[in-house]
């Protein structure tokens, strides 16, 4: 429901903006940049493989889509496709030398691939038209429909770029990223999800290229040289390597930034640099990490705090020094089983074996800090024994039978060692090493 919302007010923007050419230009270029970005990203956040040469890829998918339409005449979207295939056949050209290179060694190839991609570029004047570029180049449309095609074109290239990382492929590509040999172990082909990241990633860079050249109507080599690259290198770091929606944020703000700035004529080459250092010093894992952490804290968990509050909650409360505690009783008998989740759970941890259990009175409940009891501010098994004896004082259980799993099996412990004449015997359900348990449990 979320995404549905989220989408239709994407869809909205070109309503809210209409006459304004310039800003639809802005986002336009926003999300080509993206794309590129997603590209890189699955190549280095993804599969540790440095690239300095990843504007080479878009020059490659721009000039190609260029040529086919602006000089023979060829459909738009076939240009788009066609620029989109060659620079993954280049990808694919790259990827298999650069298997056996890695970290410094690696950089400087790429590096060296998008200098040599520039040169030619601005050598072959007859076909390319040298260090002029290529100056009216066929626009998709008018700028709301270049807007609703990049946008099309980029959830099409999120939920790609989701369905590898999230799945087997992406599992593959961290493990290689993170230890090879242990990948090679497992059984993963280094080869192959190196070259596939390559190939993937050098076709996004090219369908970015692409929805550039037929964007801006205008392209020349330096557009796409070494400064590109690092730009993108950049946009990757600073919106978060290894995340789906870092590329968003990092491309973000590398278009806003100069048109925030131009009026003031300070140079945004120290501004981007300098929020990229400060990034890597202070934020490491890049921006989509710590925004993410803000909207769980701020937006997600304020709102199920309210959905808490106003649920009806099965089972009852006990009042005790430190709040209230929440239970949920099932059956009556004598003996009386006590069931003490583990962390992070709560009474339903239990709440399957109640359903078998005929004989007992059953009460399982949530521990302070989690499930619907109260909160406390300290987190030792000490003050966690105290509550739960304060529980069972308050509703007169004596000799009781518990059952604790993980935390609750620590908690349990205490209990009993603090309150012997309280608990008659104890179960405590952990999950056991092949050999074997340290203590009497």
């Amino acid at each position: 429901m979320k995404r549905l919302v989220f989408f239709a007010l994407l869809l909205t923007v070109p309503l809210f903006l209409q006459g304004s050419t310039f800003m639809i230009t802005v986002i336009n270029l926003t999300m080509i940049y993206t794309l590129a970005a997603m590209g890189l990203n699955l190549i280095m956040g993804y599969t540790g493989q440095v690239s300095i040469g990843h504007a080479a890829f878009m020059s490659i998918g721009a000039y190609t889509s260029a040529i086919l339409v602006h000089k023979l005449s060829v459909p738009i979207p076939v240009g788009i496709l066609a620029g989109t295939a060659f620079s993954a056949v280049f990808g694919l050209a790259l990827g298999f030398p650069a298997l056996r290179l890695s970290g410094f060694y690696l950089a400087i190839a790429t590096m060296g691939f998008g200098v040599a991609i520039e040169q030619i570029l601005s050598s072959w004047e007859s076909v390319t038209g040298g260090y002029i570029g290529m100056r009216g180049i066929t626009a998709m449309g008018t700028d709301t429909l270049i807007y609703y095609v990049i946008l099309g074109l980029l959830i099409l290239g999120i939920y790609t770029f989701r369905a590898l990382t999230i799945h087997k492929t992406g599992r593959a590509l961290k493990a290689i990223r993170e230890n090879p040999i242990v990948a090679k172990v497992f059984g993963i082909s280094e080869t192959y999800y190196k070259v596939l990241a390559f190939v993937v990633g050098s076709a996004f860079a090219g369908l970015a290229g692409a929805l550039y050249s037929h964007t801006i109507g205008y392209i020349a080599p330096s557009d796409f040289g070494l400064g590109k690259s690092l730009e993108l290198l950049a946009i990757v770091v600073i919106g978060g390597m290894g995340s789906l929606f870092g590329p968003v944020f990092g491309a973000t703000l590398y278009t806003v930034l100069p048109f925030i700035f131009s009026r003031i004529g300070f140079s945004m080459t120290i501004v981007f640099g300098s929020i990229l250092i400060g990034v890597v010093l202070f934020m490491p894992r890049g921006l989509a990490h710590y925004i993410h952490a803000w909207w769980i804290k701020w937006a997600e968990m304020p709102i199920v705090a309210l959905k808490r509050r106003k649920k009806s909650s099965l089972g009852s409360y006990v009042d005790t020094s430190f709040g209230k505690i929440h239970y949920v009783e099932k059956n009556e008998g004598q003996r009386v089983i006590l069931c003490l989740h583990g962390n992070f759970g709560s009474w339903k941890w239990f709440e399957p074996a109640m359903k078998f259990i005929d004989n007992y009175r059953i009460i399982a409940v949530d521990m302070p800090n989690f499930g619907d009891s109260c909160r406390i501010e300290t987190f030792s098994f000490e003050d966690y024994a105290k509550v739960i004896y304060e529980f069972t004082q308050k509703m007169n259980l004596t000799d009781i039978i518990v059952v604790a799993h993980s935390l609750g099996g620590a908690v349990a412990m205490e209990l009993s060692a603090s309150y012997p004449r309280l608990v008659d015997s104890m179960i405590l359900v952990d999950p056991c090493p092949v050999r074997g348990l340290d203590i009497a449990e």
